[in-house]
């Protein structure tokens, strides 16, 4: 896919985000998140493995992280509030719910966040033809590229979905027996069209076995920030596969 098929176009992506009175509202509750978020860092809840590794204050990020429950949404965008309390346009990251989930389940969620939310369609919605389908898919693909290639920051489940929600058997293993859903290949797609600088980050749930039922404590490890220089998406979600799998093994016993 050549360089640039996703990010050709601004949209407004980054002026758009200004005008709504979603963006007080994402502004105010993501401060409160933070705050809860650090608070329990304090206590030991939240258990930041190297924190010194997150490139503060760069531009064009794409954090790229593992998705075994429903917390790790909430928290991972406290990382950077170092940046993004004191602009929050420029340095605000962007996150990718599902679509379905935004519309639905956590329709509340873009009223809260929906200034800093681009819904992405991981299946057709009711009565949604598969070419519409396509181009609201490739519609959220050019969003992000546009956003990177403007020097924005996108937090990105690059799994599309929990890690718990494909077969087992399906799963790909590390030799610690960490878990991890094969990557899409649409992520290596927005990698190489945008040339983003990437930020593998694994979160895991110490007390629990089973990932999906994961609250507190939770266990942020952060990986090497890289660049990617290859033009083959898939190579680059193999690689991003690896990466993450092998930060999850990072320091375990």
């Amino acid at each position: 896919m050549p360089r640039g098929h996703f990010g050709h176009k601004r949209e407004g992506t980054m002026q758009k985000s200004n005008k709504a009175p979603q963006f007080a509202l994402a502004y105010v509750a993501g401060t409160i998140i933070a705050g809860i978020f650090h608070l329990l860092r304090a206590v030991g809840l939240v258990q930041l493995i190297h924190g010194e590794r997150i490139p503060r204050w760069k531009s064009s990020l794409l954090i790229a992280v593992n998705h075994p429950s429903l917390v790790e949404p909430f928290f991972i965008p406290s990382l950077f509030v170092r940046e993004w309390i004191w602009s929050p346009i420029k340095w605000g990251p962007w996150s990718t719910p599902d679509r379905t989930n935004l519309e639905t389940k956590f329709a509340w969620f873009f009223w809260v966040g929906g200034a800093r939310n681009i819904p992405v369609p991981r299946k057709r919605a009711e009565g949604e033809t598969n070419r519409q389908f396509l181009h609201a898919t490739y519609r959220a693909l050019r969003r992000m590229g546009a956003i990177l290639r403007i020097g924005g920051r996108i937090i990105l489940f690059p799994e599309g979905g929990r890690t718990w929600r494909i077969p087992e058997n399906e799963r790909l293993r590390s030799p610690k027996d960490n878990e991890l859903r094969p990557l899409r290949k649409r992520t290596g797609e927005i990698v190489v069209a945008a040339r983003p600088t990437v930020l593998p980050i694994s979160v895991s749930y110490p007390w629990v076995k089973d990932q999906r039922r994961g609250w507190l404590p939770i266990r942020i490890k952060i990986g090497h920030p890289v660049r990617f220089e290859e033009s083959d998406p898939q190579v680059v979600a193999r690689k991003l596969e690896a990466m993450l799998l092998a930060l999850a093994d990072e320091g375990e016993d």
